[in-house]
Parts: structure tokens; sequence; C-alpha cells
């Protein structure tokens, strides 16, 4: 029932300290994005990679594919991707490609996690550099409006004015939704949980996209707990464009 997803999307103290080491293991995964985004390899190759590591460090399956949700497109600066799905074996990367990464999946302590970067082969453009900066403020903005009692149909109109009035076409997607013991829980701002009050202890991920007119968005995807003064980042990935 609607009265039991509510319950279940804010978390026991207890609840966010476990979802704050699965956060964790992103960070550390991430960390490893330089010796696994390197040109010449293959987009399946990269995503095969991430998914092994996350083996490694104790992602809970027998089956990396199932339970570790890899997002991964690559382009040329300022080029659209080939498609969002990777058919085998992807495009190739290379020198100057522009790559984005969003992973979600469980570690073995019950708990989902996800985040999401983007990575530039070389030196970043200037309008690369703007877009990027353009996600990470988007997102600050969302953070700072989750407090209890917003909603996130709020959130989202404002952040959507802010996109729009930086000449960015807003998207629909659901970029900022629950986590917890699945990868994608209520309250979301796609169906009637987007008019859900929001309450401290509601884990979120918050990543707004920003799409340039041609190519894939950009979005800086992190998760986030609904405190009083705002919502408080869970991932300590740098907010950065990572120049590789």
């Amino acid at each position: 029932t609607e009265d039991f997803y509510r319950m279940k999307a804010v978390k026991s103290e207890a609840e966010i300290e476990a979802l704050k080491k699965a956060a964790y293991e992103y960070d550390r995964l991430f960390i490893a994005m330089p010796l696994v985004l390197r040109p010449e390899r293959l987009e399946k190759e990269a995503v095969n990679e991430l998914r092994q590591r996350m083996m490694w460090q104790g992602a809970e399956s027998e089956t990396p594919g199932f339970h570790t949700m890899v997002g991964l497109t690559s382009s040329r600066e300022g080029a659209p991707s080939d498609g969002e799905s990777i058919n085998w074996p992807g495009r190739r990367i290379m020198d100057g490609d522009r790559i984005n990464v969003s992973v979600r999946g469980y570690y073995n302590n019950g708990c989902a996690a996800a985040l999401g970067r983007s990575f530039v082969i070389g030196e970043a453009a200037a309008e690369t550099r703007r877009c990027w900066e353009a996600a990470v403020a988007a997102q600050a903005k969302a953070a700072e409006l989750a407090r209890p009692g917003a909603t996130l149909r709020e959130i989202s109109k404002t952040v959507n004015s802010y996109l729009t009035e930086l000449g960015f076409v807003p998207g629909e997607s659901a970029w900022i939704y629950g986590i917890g013991t699945s990868a994608y829980e209520a309250p979301r701002n796609v169906d009637s949980s987007a008019d859900w009050p929001l309450e401290e202890g509601m884990v979120l991920v918050i990543g707004p996209e920003v799409r340039p007119e041609g190519q894939d968005a950009f979005s800086c995807m992190d998760m986030f707990v609904v405190r009083q003064n705002g919502a408080q980042r869970l991932n300590h990935t740098p907010p950065t464009l990572r120049e590789i």
C-alpha cells in the first residue's frame, strides 16, 4: 500500500549508516575509472570490468550483470553517442572522447547504491565544462531544496526552470528518486509519490540531466539523505569533470 511505501522511505539511522557503507564502495569503484576507461578499449570491455570490480569489492549476486546496472555512453566531444544501449562490442574509446558512467547495484549488506559522473579522455572543451558545471549546480540546487515538507514535484519544477534559464531543455527522466533496499524506490518524480512531503531520513538519488542538443546528457548523480537544512551527500567522489 502507499502507506507502507511511505514508511519504508524514511530510514532509521542504522539504515542510513548501511547506505553510507554502500555509497563508499561506489566511491572506491570510481577511483579506478582511469584504469578502466583507457583509449582503444571497447565500451563493452569497460562495462564488463566495472561489473567484475564490483564483484571483487563484495557486490551482492553471483551474476554481476543482474545486480550491477552500468550505464555507459561514449562519443567524440560535442557529438552524439551511437545510442544508449551497448550492442556488442560497442564503439572503441578514443582520445578526445567524453564518457558518461552511471552505476546502480547492491552490496552484501542488502543496501543499494548509485553514482554517476562524466569523464574526458584528454582535455575537456569549454562547452563541455560549461555543461558539467550546470549539471553540478542543478544537483546542488535540488539538494538544498530537499528538506522536510518539500515535494519532488516542487524541486523538479524549480530545477527545470533553472536549466531553462541556462538555455537547456529540461528532461523528464526520473533523475530524483528514493533508494534503500531497492535501487529504485518511492518517492519518485514520475508518479504520484512526487507529491509526498519529504521527511527527514529519506534517502534520495539526485542527478538532474543537462542535455545539450543532439548530445548525451551530463548528470552528476549522488546519494543524499534528507535533513532539516537540506540534503546531505553520502558519496565522497568529487563532483568534478575528470580528465583522464
